[in-house]
């Protein structure tokens, strides 16, 4: 779709929110803060595609322009990275060292930067490459059991996006192609090891599914804002409540080899297996996303036993990252090197 009148429009609501002399106060303010924070970190081109049309109102508008505007000229790009950037390293960080000499020599020989730094880089060319935002995620619906009920949208998703990626890298293609494959496989073994990048369309993948938090949890994980979206809870929360817990003495982070002699959870499977067990930790109650059991409000109760969770969902993203890369090089052995 055109994006020029969006744009057109968007300019023309922060030429007019500079004029404004004042600030949308209460619920309206409230509710442009979160979808600004939204904006910014799904890199969505337009406010539209964020918020019902009901809550197009003047004020919100001001107060969400105003925001944009500001984040626009503080960090000269609305395109900013994203904090949750730490666990994607840590999970390639992780299965780069679980890798076998042959795979490390070819991760080496084929990347330009830090095995680590290249797994965020698919985040980092979303705005450059708006086709690829899709391939992030895989949209389900309420009730689905297993991934198979869905089908695979024509704009691409996580899963057919890894499939692509992962037969690119194990051909005789450019170097440059393999390079960026090999960058993709990285981001999305780790995407599709977090549940809700299988979430429901209908809410954007719990980021319009909202958490209030005390100001004692806000201190302790060092968030400002009032209310947080479950995706923001999962994608990055937790592991940070994870590591306040660590430094209380409670080591609850991830460790590159600690279910090693757990062979049914180190076993590769198929992106659509993961996608299934993500599925089935959205169904838990417990997990608070189901309509009957949806969480209000983030707790450390919620968290702490949350954290185990979100824990072996990034060592098992480790451990079959590493799996599967050992098996791709694995396979070409003795293959002229282009």
């Amino acid at each position: 779709m055109d994006q020029a009148p969006q744009l057109q429009f968007l300019s023309m609501s922060i030429a007019e929110s500079k004029r404004s002399p004042t600030w949308a106060t209460g619920a309206v303010a409230e509710q442009a803060e979160e979808d600004y924070a939204l904006v910014v970190a799904a890199h969505i081109p337009s406010p539209i595609r964020v918020c019902p049309m009901a809550a197009l109102t003047s004020d919100y508008f001001r107060s969400l322009m105003q925001m944009l505007f500001i984040g626009c000229v503080l960090f000269m790009s609305c395109d900013s990275k994203a904090w949750w950037d730490t666990e994607h390293k840590r999970i390639c960080e992780n299965a780069y060292a679980l890798l076998n000499a042959t795979a490390k020599a070819e991760v080496l020989r084929l990347l330009d930067r830090p095995f680590d730094d290249a797994c965020v880089w698919a985040d980092n060319v979303k705005s450059t490459r708006p086709q690829t935002r899709p391939w992030h995620y895989r949209n389900t619906f309420p009730g689905i059991e297993s991934i198979s009920q869905t089908v695979a949208p024509d704009e691409g998703d996580a899963i057919t996006a890894l499939q692509e990626q992962i037969a690119i890298l194990g051909s005789d293609g450019p170097k440059k192609e393999r390079r960026e494959a090999l960058m993709w496989i990285g981001h999305l073994v780790g995407d599709l090891h977090q549940p809700f990048h299988v979430a429901y369309a209908e809410d954007l993948g719990g980021n319009r599914v909202y958490l209030s938090l005390s100001s004692d949890l806000q201190q302790i994980l060092g968030e400002r804002r009032e209310r947080v979206n479950m995706h923001a809870v999962w994608d990055g929360l937790i592991s940070r409540y994870a590591r306040y817990l660590e430094a209380e003495g409670q080591s609850m982070t991830m460790s590159p080899d600690g279910d090693a002699n757990n062979q049914s959870l180190i076993e590769l499977k198929t992106p659509a297996d993961w996608a299934d067990e993500n599925i089935a930790i959205l169904n838990d109650p417990a997990t608070g996303y189901l309509r009957p059991y949806r969480q209000a409000v983030l707790t450390e109760a919620y968290l702490r036993e949350q954290a185990p969770i979100a824990m072996a969902r990034q060592r098992l993203a480790s451990y079959r990252l590493a799996l599967l890369l050992n098996q791709l090089f694995a396979n070409r052995e003795g293959v002229q090197k282009p």
